[in-house]
């Protein structure tokens, strides 16, 4: 039990262990990561059953990011055991429970990252006060409805693909120890390719709408500290016109009311 490095009773695949105090310890990672993230989404899903105040559409895919990584801390218990196994034929959990959190963990993780990269678009959508009332429609209750409901279909579209399809299957990897799809399935590479296209995708997107969310509120700090220059500028123009001493004469008497607010008429108009 010393030595993972060995090939296994089939002869074909190594572990990339090299001490069974290696399993033992990414075993208590992710069981420390389990229990922490079980309290914090379940919270974060709580939070608006408690409470009526935090119902908002950024919040609806806040609460369907915190189920998806629920989901995954919920199950990752049964990848604990399947690290601590010392080989499939020694497996401390049923194989068809393996199969199904190999699953689940494809279908969370997209999930997850399709939450993500919709509180981003969102966010950046809401930006273009241009386009505000044109895409408004998007997010109404029926629009978040399909839109949380695409998040959960497409990666588990993609997921069923090993199933539905002779390409492959889900079952234990006894090269690392997890449960996932079988590296020595015929389709392992084609799905690998998809799942590989999918994640860098979503990446751009979040990466693309958090760029613009970013210049668009430096766009607007930057107008407004200028329209703040320009009031800060007029006011002061009129404080010295009022400082002066009043001069003799009628006609510049009646001049310096004009002049103060036709100043504070730029000061209201900006």
């Amino acid at each position: 039990m010393s030595n993972f490095t060995s090939t296994n009773s089939e002869g074909s695949v190594a572990s990339v262990y090299d001490s069974y105090g290696e399993k033992q310890l990414l075993a208590a990672l992710y069981g420390l990561i389990s229990f922490a993230g079980v309290i914090g989404n379940s919270a974060v899903v709580l939070a608006p059953i408690l409470s009526r105040k935090p119902r908002t559409t950024t919040n609806v895919f806040v609460i369907n990011l915190a189920v998806a990584d629920l989901l995954i801390c919920m199950s990752l218990p049964i990848t604990l055991l399947a690290v601590l196994s010392e080989s499939k034929e020694n497996l401390l959990i049923p194989l068809p429970l393996c199969a199904f959190q190999g699953f689940l963990f494809v279908v969370c993780i997209g999930c997850s990252m399709n939450s993500i990269a919709s509180i981003a678009i969102y966010r950046a959508l809401i930006t273009l006060r241009t386009n505000q009332s044109r895409l408004i429609w998007l997010f109404n209750r029926r629009g978040l409805a399909a839109m949380v409901a695409i998040n959960w279909l497409l990666p588990s579209s993609a997921s069923l693909m090993p199933i539905v399809s002779e390409a492959g299957s889900y079952e234990y990897d006894t090269k690392i120890s997890t449960c996932s799809i079988s590296p020595s399935s015929k389709g392992f590479k084609t799905f690998a390719k998809l799942i590989t296209a999918c994640y860098p995708l979503q990446l751009v997107v979040i990466f693309a709408s958090s760029v613009f969310i970013v210049f668009s509120v430096r766009k607007h700090i930057r107008r407004v500290n200028s329209i703040r220059q320009q009031q800060i500028a007029v006011v002061g123009a009129v404080m010295r016109l009022n400082a002066q001493p009043a001069k003799r004469g009628g006609g510049q008497r009646s001049a310096q009311p004009i002049q103060n607010r036709l100043l504070t008429r730029e000061v209201c108009t900006q």
